[in-house]
């Protein structure tokens, strides 16, 4: 299992991304060093467990700038992809197109995807017994269909998912009975009126706000709803459901300012929470996770604050920090006056 460097100006094992991929072994691990533009698209990975990476640097990302394809990548290799500290922007029509049945199984880790209308081009079925993972990273949606179809084996943790626009669900399950979203925050700002998070498994301690329904599953519990239809419906009989144990409606989650919306790359702490949110200390403890979207620890307090971002009483807040990679992750939170803030993830 070797690990294949890629570098734009050179030095590294290869230039682009995709030449990379046509070398890779299965479990190779390919390496991008620098935080350059790749403009590359229907990139093809035919290898099994590939790993796709950028961990040089502690603040910023490689952008993989799909616009003018239909899609980013398209696995065809069986087993697992894991992508890490990328930013994937573009493709027409999703980031990610089916090449093969395993095409579902993948990890997705303190990454900024954006500009696309949908992650997935085919509902993912993960029946492996281990889980697919999306966690601490960012996902922006901006076309009017469904932003990712699920089937089974899918664990969201960590994130924040945003749509600008469109009438259909931000995250639907098909005949779901094992995935789950735990610690994310689901914000839909367009014209739907059905569900904002639709037919899953199991969601706990995630605020859901914006245009639609809340949430649709028979297994919720210890989240907060700001939404403009009904809070709940049951999975089973597509009927009104009630509040489960810990949750919250008809609550404004108090962002420290959550009214500005789009894909640049600049403050992502406009969705942490304000001081006196609703949502801090009424989670609960879920699955062993012990940080936030940032990799600051949970709790603060008693208990952790429902969301993706976990409030740190200090003097200065969160209002003036912003989130920075470490390792691959979204690991180090810098304050705003010694960081390059045209490089830092979020949403505008």
């Amino acid at each position: 299992m070797a690990v294949l460097t890629v570098l734009a100006a050179g030095g590294g094992d290869y230039t682009t991304i995709a030449t990379a991929l046509g070398d890779a072994d299965p479990g190779d691990t390919i390496n991008i060093l620098d935080e350059s533009t790749y403009s590359e698209n229907r990139l093809d990975i035919f290898d099994a467990n590939l790993t796709i990476q950028h961990t040089a640097s502690e603040l910023g990302r490689p952008v993989i700038d799909a616009t003018g394809g239909t899609h980013a990548f398209q696995p065809y290799g069986a087993g697992f992809t894991t992508y890490v500290g990328l930013e994937i922007k573009g493709g027409t029509s999703y980031t990610f197109k089916k090449g093969h049945a395993d095409y579902a199984k993948l990890h997705v880790s303190g990454c900024f995807i954006h500009s696309t209308p949908r992650l997935n081009s085919h509902t993912f079925y993960n029946t492996s017994g281990t889980p697919s993972t999306i966690k601490q990273s960012v996902l922006y949606f901006d076309g009017t269909s469904t932003g990712m179809f699920v089937g089974d084996g899918l664990e969201i943790s960590n994130c924040l998912i945003t749509a600008s626009a469109g009438t259909d669900p931000l995250v639907a399950g098909y005949s779901a009975t094992t995935n789950t979203a735990s610690f994310s925050t689901f914000i839909h700002r367009g014209s739907n009126t059905g569900l904002i998070v639709s037919a899953w498994s199991k969601v706990i301690n995630c605020i859901v706000t914006g245009s639609g329904m809340g949430i649709g599953s028979d297994d919720h519990t210890y989240n907060l709803l700001s939404v403009s239809g009904e809070d709940f419906r049951n999975y089973a009989d597509n009927a009104n459901g009630s509040a489960g144990t810990g949750d919250v409606i008809d609550t404004n989650p108090l962002f420290v300012d959550g009214a500005v919306i789009g894909p640049a790359a600049s403050v992502a702490a406009n969705y942490n929470l304000q001081e006196s949110s609703p949502a801090i200390d009424e989670g609960t403890a879920f699955d062993s996770i012990v940080v936030d979207i940032t990799g600051t620890a949970r709790p603060q307090g008693d208990d952790p604050d429902i969301g993706c971002f976990e409030y740190v009483a200090a003097a200065s807040g969160y209002a003036n920090t912003i989130i920075g990679v470490v390792a691959g992750s979204l690991g180090k939170i810098l304050d705003v006056a010694t960081a390059d803030v045209s490089k830092v993830l979020g949403i505008e």
